[in-house]
C-alpha cells in the first residue's frame, strides 16, 4: 500500500470512527436524558416521545422509555423507506447507516437495568440532553452525515414544494413536533406538565441549533496571522526556531 492509499485509508478510518462516536453520543442523549423527561425537541425521537402516551395504554407490558426507543426505531425505518421512494439516491449511505445505528443503539440501551431519569434535576438533564444532541449532530454534520429522521422529510419538502431553504423546512417540521408537547402532555398530566414539557421542548429546539453551529465552528478552527515587517530575515528564523511555528 503506497503512501497515498495509506493516507486515504487513514482518513476514511478516522471519518467513520468519528461518525460512530457522533451516533453513540446522540443515542446516549436520547435514551438517558431526552426520552425519560419527554424533551421532544424535534426529529423522529421527538415524534416517538409525542406518540408514546397514546400507545402506553395498549402496550402495558413495555416500559415507557423502551417503548419510545422502539417507536423511534420503527419511525426511522419507515422514514428511510419513504426517503428512498421520493429521493432515491438523495438518501445517502451515511444517512441510512447513521439513522439505523442511532435508533438501534438507543433501543439496545433501553434494556439496561438503570432507573430513569438519572437525576432529580430537570434543568440539569435538559442541559446535558442539549449538549449531547448538539455535539453528536455537529460531529455528523462535520463529516457530511446526519441521523436521518426529519432531515429526510425536509429534503422531500424542499424537492416537491416551493420551500427551497432546507433549514426553514427542517425548523418547520421540528417546530410542529416540539409545539405539540404542550397539548399531548397537557392532556395527559394537566396544565403544569404540559407547560413545563412544552417550554423545555421549544427551548431545546432553538438552543440545539446554536450549540451545533458553535461546535461546528470550533472543529478544526485555526488562527492565521499576517506579519508585515521590513526585517523578514530576523522575524522568520525567530518564528521557526524559537516559537516553533
Amino acid at each position: 500500500m503506497n503512501s497515498v492509499k495509506r493516507k486515504k485509508f487513514a482518513e476514511t478510518a478516522i471519518e467513520w470512527t468519528m461518525i460512530n462516536i457522533g451516533v453513540a453520543i446522540l443515542a446516549v442523549g436520547v435514551y438517558f436524558f431526552k426520552a425519560p423527561n419527554n424533551f421532544a425537541t424535534g426529529g423522529l425521537s421527538g415524534l416517538a416521545i409525542i406518540l408514546s402516551p397514546a400507545l402506553e395504554e395498549i402496550f402495558l407490558n413495555i416500559p415507557s422509555t423502551q417503548l419510545k426507543m422502539l417507536l423511534n426505531f420503527i419511525l426511522n425505518v419507515l422514514m428511510l423507506i419513504v426517503g428512498f421512494i421520493f429521493l432515491g439516491r438523495g438518501c445517502s449511505i451515511k444517512t441510512t447507516y447513521c439513522a439505523l445505528l442511532n435508533s438501534f443503539e438507543a433501543y439496545i440501551l433501553s434494556f439496561l437495568p438503570i432507573p430513569l431519569p438519572l437525576t432529580d434535576s430537570l434543568f440539569l438533564e435538559f442541559v446535558i440532553a442539549m449538549l449531547l444532541s448538539g455535539a453528536g449532530s455537529a460531529i455528523l454534520f462535520n463529516y457530511g452525515a446526519s441521523s436521518g429522521g426529519t432531515d429526510i422529510l425536509a429534503l422531500i419538502i424542499k424537492k416537491y414544494t416551493k420551500i427551497k431553504n432546507i433549514g426553514a423546512a427542517l425548523i418547520a417540521a421540528d417546530f410542529l413536533i416540539a409545539a405539540s408537547t404542550f397539548f399531548v402532555y397537557g392532556a395527559k398530566g394537566g396544565l403544569s406538565l404540559g407547560l413545563r414539557t412544552g417550554l423545555y421542548s421549544m427551548l431545546g429546539l432553538f438552543s440545539k441549533s446554536f450549540i451545533v453551529d458553535t461546535i461546528i465552528e470550533s472543529i478544526g478552527k485555526n488562527s492565521f496571522v499576517t506579519i508585515i515587517t521590513p526585517n523578514p530575515d530576523v522575524v522568520a528564523p525567530y518564528i521557526l526556531n524559537s516559537m516553533h511555528r
